[in-house]
């Protein structure tokens, strides 16, 4: 609901996700888990002279816009609520983006958002300005624009006074994702997990869910192996495997999601060793669906080498950022230094988005 108390000013943050568990299977309804890191995105929400503004302070860049933007925003995007399937409203979307070229394409999420906000509850936004920075590596596999759409989501409700559910915050926040990512299931897990903090799991017939009972403060490793294949084209891949073999493929997706099922036990009892295990053993499944690299192949043998308990591709592989466990830190910071790898140390953000 809309309150009449608009605070001076409003800084929200949201931290970073990796994903744990279940990678690719999740598309073919299987269970996967994330985990939300202690590295944040941030949005301060303020008055200012003028139109409505967005500033990404990162990248130096900023647009204004007026209400009645915002209203031909709203219009044009959200008329794909009328479309009755995912499909159709992804080619929507893509449309809808192709019409607003002239906007600034890491500005416009925002305006949706924004654009929402304005239309459904009644909120004006003229003389209001947003400004979003980010500690989270971008274009790394930690939902950095998940979690920027969600500290903006945050800030700006609690700086107008709108007091909504946690599914209606995390249904607006998706906005920004479906937009970036240019596809209407976008964002499902991210923007979450993001909101939640913690650990959460996820299957596409049931939704999110935070997984409350886990209270590690397990520490891993995310190791950057380097430029990454689309996740387009890395779905793309298992889907040509599904088509071709689909009992061999059913076999390895339902071996990924007992890695799920596993890996949250692990992290219930706190067992580092499992958890290590079961992530290897996820690994080997998402190699042989042909979702790998060379060089996360390599990250991942030289985190054995230094000692290490487990580790996997995180995401959707083709590169990216690996993941892995180990009780000695030290030894593996330096093996992958010494091989030229950036590394990470992430622990777990148990309170998730969250306003200042």
């Amino acid at each position: 609901m809309l309150g009449h108390k608009i605070a001076l000013n409003m800084e929200a943050r949201a931290p970073g996700v990796i994903k744990l568990f279940g990678e690719h299977a999740v598309v073919y309804d299987r269970l996967a888990v994330a985990m939300a890191i202690d590295k944040y995105a941030y949005a301060n929400v303020g008055k200012a002279a003028g139109e409505f503004s967005v500033g990404l302070l990162d990248f130096g860049r900023s647009g204004n816009f007026s209400e009645k933007e915002l209203e031909s925003i709203y219009i044009s995007y959200f008329a794909k609520d009328s479309i009755p399937d995912q499909k159709g409203k992804t080619e929507h979307i893509l449309k809808f983006i192709g019409e607003n070229s002239a906007v600034d394409a890491d500005l416009l999420p925002f305006a949706v958002i924004a654009s929402r906000i304005h239309k459904q509850y009644g909120a004006g936004l003229n003389g209001i300005k947003a400004e979003i920075r980010s500690e989270i590596p971008t274009q790394k596999g930690f939902a950095s624009s998940a979690s920027c759409y969600t500290a903006f989501t945050l800030a700006m409700l609690n700086y107008l006074g709108i007091s909504l559910g946690h599914d209606e915050i995390i249904e607006i926040a998706k906005d920004g994702e479906r937009v970036r990512h240019k596809n209407e299931g976008a964002g499902k897990i991210d923007v979450s997990t993001s909101y939640y903090g913690g650990f959460v799991s996820y299957r596409g017939s049931s939704g999110a869910k935070k997984e409350n009972d886990i209270n590690t403060n397990i520490v891993l490793h995310a190791i950057d192996t380097g430029p990454k294949k689309s996740t387009a084209e890395m779905v793309g891949r298992v889907r040509e495997i599904y088509e071709s073999n689909r009992e061999y493929a059913n076999y390895l997706l339902d071996r990924i999601e007992a890695c799920s099922t596993r890996g949250i036990a692990a992290l219930k009892s706190d067992d580092a060793e499992s958890l290590g295990k079961i992530m290897d053993e996820n690994h080997s499944y998402l190699r042989m669906l042909g979702v790998s690299s060379e060089s996360l192949e390599d990250a991942i043998a030289l985190t054995k080498a230094a000692g290490g308990l487990g580790a996997k591709l995180s995401g959707g592989g083709g590169g990216g950022i690996a993941i892995a466990i180990t009780k000695d830190h030290d030894a593996l910071e330096k093996e992958l230094a010494l091989h030229g790898y950036v590394n990470y140390s992430v622990g777990v953000s148990k309170s998730g988005a969250s306003v200042n």
